[in-house]
């Protein structure tokens, strides 16, 4: 088999082992220099790597098209700032995010700013399992955000796409500061009631419990076990402070814009609150 690396390792790229004909491999080194190096086949003797990168000979990867996009920072380690924030996430099951993910990640990633470039990093053919995004400022590559996936059960409506983590150029803004609501749009709606996005609009807070969600059609009811006896409340199926609420309490504060809140509070005669809870 043969094994290919970069003769310098970069940022986030890595060698690949493969076999039978190249034209049929993915191969993921970026280009440039390089070193090529035989191995073992299946359960043969391998040699340790300082063996392997002795016997390593240098090769070149051309790229004449361009088609590489570089996943290398502009500014050095010491220059640096890794963001590991896992409240950077969007809903799998409301946003783009198993196709197109630029506008999730404008939206989800604070400071991220309209004239910047964001996509991905690599090769446009690259294994979005391993695909890291970067954000472009003034032709430098000043955010780095690494495999921005769905999480297992995107089928869930509280299955989440986390943005973790996120390596930066220190003064860049980039994940400074919190995203507007802490999730985009909710996957939780009423019949009748339009979802409001935060990050498109202003919204306000109606509060009901889950059985009443139920009671008025709410769909995308998530499943969440809670403990009998325990004092565990949810927002939007995430956990929250209770509030004064009893043992137990799984509601929702669902997020309207203005007009249907008050439209909703008036027709329901409560919600403005989690202290009038609609019950």
């Amino acid at each position: 088999m043969l094994d290919v690396f970069p003769a310098l390792w970069g940022d986030g790229v890595a060698g690949q082992e493969f076999e039978g004909p190249m034209a049929e491999v993915l191969l993921q080194v970026p280009p440039g220099d390089a070193l090529v190096a035989c191995v073992p086949k299946g359960g043969g003797p391998r040699a340790d790597s300082l063996d392997e990168l002795k016997a390593a000979v240098p090769i070149q990867i051309e790229d004449p098209s361009g088609a590489w996009k570089s996943d290398v920072l502009a500014c050095g380690a010491g220059e640096r700032k890794e963001l590991d924030r896992p409240g950077l996430a969007a809903y799998a099951s409301v946003n783009p995010n198993t196709t197109d993910l630029e506008e999730v990640i404008r939206r989800a990633i604070p400071g991220i700013l309209d004239t910047d470039q964001v996509g991905p990093a690599g090769y446009p053919n690259g294994d979005p399992r391993t695909r890291q995004w970067r954000v472009v400022r003034d032709g430098k590559v000043i955010a780095l955000i690494r495999y921005p996936l769905p999480v297992p059960g995107a089928g869930d409506p509280l299955a989440m796409a986390q943005f973790s983590p996120v390596v930066t150029c220190a003064g860049s803004g980039i994940g400074v500061g919190d995203q507007t609501s802490g999730l985009l749009a909710t996957p939780f709606e009423l019949p009748d009631y339009d979802r409001c996005d935060p990050y498109a609009e202003e919204c306000s807070l109606v509060y009901v419990t889950a059985e009443r969600y139920r009671q008025l059609g709410g769909r995308l009811e998530p499943k969440i076990l809670v403990p009998e006896g325990s004092t565990q409340c949810f927002q939007d199926g995430v956990p929250a402070a209770c509030g004064g609420q009893p043992p137990g309490t799984f509601w929702y504060a669902l997020r309207l814009t203005p007009a249907e809140a008050d439209k909703f509070e008036q027709t329901s005669g409560c919600g403005a609150s989690p202290s009038d809870m609609c019950t």
